[in-house]
């Protein structure tokens, strides 16, 4: 894919804190059954505690952009020979506290295991939840829009770790030619 399509679609990525917000807007805060009201205390806990992890994903979002913008700007300052802005890019990918790119592969590993974490619990606590209720608060709770908004943050994980390695992969073949 070439840069400028890369850019374009990095600055696409969905909204991780949308996909939170509507997880727990079908799940967590809204059913008719009360699902979660006589859960532990102390998962809900655990659980809000994942979910605060999770919003850290828009940031990751954010960041993957930046990397993305300043490829875009390394390769114009490199075809203009502009060595000392080249310089200060390159510098930001491999040095910067904030942004750099390992520091940002760790944050999507961080993400991914997160959501690895969530989607465990969410997995055990529909099994348990579905032992309890009848056959129509089954229905309601195997058959929510949660899944689809679980399902959606983990593809929106993929895509930033895929976006990443083709960033990653482009900034080595223009570094290389510097």
């Amino acid at each position: 894919m070439n840069l400028s399509k890369l850019k374009r679609e990095v600055e696409e990525l969905e909204s991780f804190e949308k996909k939170i917000s509507l997880f727990n807007k079908h799940w967590i805060r809204s059913n008719k059954y009360g699902f979660l009201k006589d859960e532990d205390k102390e998962q809900l806990k655990a659980l809000r505690k994942v979910i605060k992890e999770l919003k850290y994903g828009q940031i990751v979002n954010e960041k993957i952009i930046s990397l993305a913008n300043n490829l875009m700007r390394l390769q114009i300052h490199s075809l203009n020979s502009d060595k000392e802005e080249t310089s200060k890019i390159m510098h930001k990918f491999l040095k910067d506290n904030h942004i750099n790119i390992r520091k940002v592969i760790d944050e999507v590993n961080y993400i991914e295991f997160q959501l690895n974490l969530f989607k465990d619990f969410y997995e055990k606590m529909i099994y348990r939840l579905g032992k309890r209720l009848d056959l129509e608060g089954n229905m309601e709770l195997v058959g929510g829009k949660h899944a689809d908004y679980l399902r959606e943050m983990i593809e929106l994980n993929n895509k930033q770790k895929n976006y990443l390695k083709e960033i990653g992969d482009k900034f080595l073949l223009l570094s290389k030619k510097l």
